[in-house]
């Protein structure tokens, strides 16, 4: 995934919450950007409070459902419960790809379905 991402920008964090790192908020809050597709660990801790901050800083907090786990099952759907009734966008990984391609044309799309198969 490092080599993947080689060219992203990296923010550490000591807060549950990425947007309780400083440098993070700032740069959320300063982009063009207002969806954020959100996956990670520990969906009933730091997925969960990073989710609620976002929605509260008026974001559209897009959560992948498959791409985000907590060690126990229950914590997870409560977790995914909660940030749905906060106003989180419950989405499953195809979903949130194939909502970014709007379209089955293209050398992108060939390159996903290779990916997704």
């Amino acid at each position: 995934i490092a080599e993947m991402l080689e060219h992203a920008t990296v923010f550490e964090k000591s807060s549950f919450s990425c947007l309780g790192a400083g440098d993070c908020r700032n740069f959320l809050i300063n982009s063009s950007r207002r969806d954020i597709v959100v996956a990670g660990i520990e969906a009933h801790v730091c997925v969960y409070q990073t989710v609620v901050d976002l929605v509260d800083a008026a974001f559209n907090a897009h959560v992948v459902a498959d791409a985000v786990s907590s060690r126990s099952a229950v914590d997870q759907e409560v977790a995914m419960a909660r940030m749905q009734q906060a106003g989180a966008q419950i989405a499953t990984t195809e979903m949130v790809l194939f909502e970014m391609l709007r379209t089955g044309e293209g050398e992108t799309f060939r390159r996903m379905l290779k990916v997704l198969r």
